[in-house]
Formats: structure tokens, C-alpha cells, sequence
């Protein structure tokens, strides 16, 4: 509860004297009461003791965006007693998600506790650029098919894909054409890339 909390004028709760999730609020004080003479209404201080932060922020990861971040949390005081949350949205290219791991990284050695959301972050898939971050075998035969079941104005021309009759004999020939599931697999394949480097 907050130290906002009055009863009334001879009843109030101070508030836990450290914040305990992200988004409490009036939490961290303990209160200072002074009563200048007997059956008087008390006056009622609210002084702050709490040392950890607790921070959210939202970001877009545009260019040069995890840098700038990265050196937002290097210059924030006192960093073992800051908590942080960060929302991370829109698009990148595959290559970016290693910046944003080694900003993962980075935070959880310095502050006290770190916690990233990208679930916001999508990804810009660009055919040749996922193909060739695959390793020769399955993984690539299967973004071929895939690739292939993108719409034709979404695909290189340049792009050497095989017919979805070619998928290996033990895969279903019915494939979803869903466009939303087509590129959520790429996004899997480009994740798979990314950790086999």
C-alpha cells in the first residue's frame, strides 16, 4: 500500500519502505509524525528511504537506438540499486538482434536486475540474407519452401527457391500459405541462424 493511505487524521500507513514491483507507487517512505500539543491533528511528513529504483522504459529500436541505450544505462548513478525494465519495439534486420543480446548482456552485468521484452521487435527478412545464414541441409531446404510460398511481389528474383514438390517426402505436401505463419517460421530460421554463429 501507499503512503498516500490516510484513515483519517490520526490514522495513516506509511508504505512498505522499498518498492516491491514495477509500477507501485507512493511506496518507499516511511512517515514523520509531529504533534505540537496534546488533541491535536498530527502533521504528517512523508520522507524517503528507499534506495532501489525501479525504472520502465519503452524504446524504439531504430538505428543507433541500442547504442544510445546502452549508454543511458552506463550513465545511470548508483546502478546496483537499479531495477530495469525495457520495452523494445519495431523493426530490424537480422544483424541487429546480436546488438540487442549484447545489450541484454551488458545491462544484467551492471544494474541489479534487467529484464528485456522484445516481443514488439519483428524482422526484416531479406531472402538471400537468410539463405545464406543457414548451413547447407535441412535448415535451408526448408526456408526454400518457405521463400517459395511468399507472395511473388515479397520475393528476390534473384532468389534460386525450390518448388514446394521438392520438400522431402516425409513433410506434408498440404503447406499453409498463411502469410502470418510463413513469416513467423522465417523469423524462427533467422533466430536459429543467429544462435548456431
Amino acid at each position: 500500500r501507499r503512503s498516500s493511505d490516510l484513515h483519517d487524521a490520526f490514522t495513516a500507513y506509511s508504505g512498505t519502505p522499498e518498492q516491491t514491483n514495477f509500477g507501485e507507487e507512493g511506496t518507499g517512505n516511511v512517515l514523520l509524525i509531529e504533534i505540537a500539543d496534546k488533541g491535536n491533528e498530527p502533521t504528517i511528513t512523508k520522507v524517503r528511504v528507499a534506495q532501489l529504483l525501479w525504472l520502465k522504459w519503452g524504446a524504439e529500436a531504430a538505428p543507433g537506438a541500442i547504442e544510445q541505450l546502452r549508454q543511458r544505462i552506463r550513465n545511470l548513478d548508483d546502478p546496483e540499486h537499479r531495477l530495469l525494465r525495457l520495452a523494445l519495439r519495431g523493426t530490424v534486420a537480422p544483424e541487429a538482434l546480436k546488438e540487442i543480446e549484447a545489450l541484454r548482456e551488458f545491462a544484467s552485468s551492471r544494474l541489479l536486475y534487467f529484464e528485456l521484452d522484445d516481443s514488439g521487435i519483428s524482422l526484416v527478412l531479406e531472402p538471400d540474407d537468410i539463405r545464406q545464414a543457414l548451413p547447407p541441409g535441412s535448415l535451408r531446404e526448408v526456408c526454400d519452401v518457405l521463400l517459395s510460398l511468399r507472395p511473388a511481389g515479397e520475393m528476390s528474383k534473384q532468389m534460386n527457391t525450390k518448388d514446394v514438390n521438392t520438400f522431402p517426402e516425409s513433410m506434408p505436401k498440404e503447406v499453409s500459405r498463411d502469410e502470418n505463419v510463413i513469416e513467423r517460421a522465417l523469423q524462427i530460421l533467422c533466430e536459429l541462424s543467429q544462435t548456431s554463429q
